[in-house]
């Protein structure tokens, strides 16, 4: 793939799912000259989602990258993050060995990285580091209806050793064992993030999950986009959890989802 683009000043990219967690991704965000904003831009397919939620005035813009920037901020650097969910969720894990980002839609800094729609953190988690129970049962990219029964991961050492729970938990095995990479690389837990517009629906698509106030997501599978060693072409499947309550470094940041700051 050639990288002429990344000479330049700014850079808009049209994305998709498999650009996102391909090795093609990491090739242009670490190629860039230093300077370079890079905005990436659901590609056309996704205009529904598009019009629902991207802000409609400058008002609502800024109050969605204000909140970003407060909550979201704090996590980035090196951190112990603990997530639990009254569904059962208590899964500990590390951040900052790899790469993370707020994305508050605000891109006028040179070096900017601007996801949009924005409203959401993403970041890597530490190779390795998470340990713990995730429960699941609300929403996987895998489907787009939400979910009648729960899924359990049990977490060792930075991936998932079980998946119990029903026929859903048989479909999202099933669909890790066509890879050939193994346990540790397809059910990896590569990616922690929050969401930070509180006009964003779970219910409606994954996507726009991601980016509901208080939910949190966990990415399983490839973490190549990150920076990490797991690259598994179009596999990272994101998983939606409504309620959760998050600590940073021991601190109470999220309760029940509910932002306390």
């Amino acid at each position: 793939m050639e990288t002429v683009c990344c000479d330049a000043d700014v850079i808009l990219t049209i994305y998709t799912r498999g650009l996102l967690h391909s090795d093609a991704w990491p090739r242009i965000r670490e190629g860039r000259k230093p300077s370079s904003r890079l905005l990436l831009l659901p590609n056309g397919n996704s205009c529904d989602f598009l019009n629902r939620m991207m802000p409609k005035t400058k008002e609502r813009f800024y109050e969605i990258a204000e909140v970003t920037d407060r909550i979201g901020s704090q996590f980035l650097g090196r951190h112990t993050v603990r997530l639990t969910a009254q569904n059962g969720t208590d899964l500990t894990f590390k951040v900052g060995q790899l790469a993370g980002w707020s994305h508050s839609g605000v891109g006028t800094a040179p070096g900017s990285f601007i996801l949009l729609p924005a409203g959401t953190l993403n970041l890597g988690v530490d190779e390795g580091s998470a340990e713990g129970t995730l429960v699941i049962d609300c929403h996987t990219a895998l489907k787009r209806e939400l979910m009648t029964e729960k899924v359990i991961f049990e977490v060792r050492n930075g991936y998932a050793v079980s998946i119990q729970g029903g026929s859903y938990a048989d479909e999202f095995a099933a669909a890790a064992a066509k890879y050939p990479n193994g346990p540790e690389e397809t059910l990896c837990i590569a990616e922690f993030g929050l969401g930070f517009d509180r006009t964003a629906d779970v219910r409606v698509s994954p996507s726009e999950g991601e980016h509901m106030y208080g939910a949190a997501h966990i990415g399983i599978g490839s973490n190549g986009s990150f920076g990490g060693s797991v690259m598994i072409d179009a596999w990272h499947i994101d998983c939606i959890l409504e309620g959760a309550s998050v600590e940073l470094d021991g601190k109470l940041i999220e309760k029940d989802g509910q932002y306390l700051e």
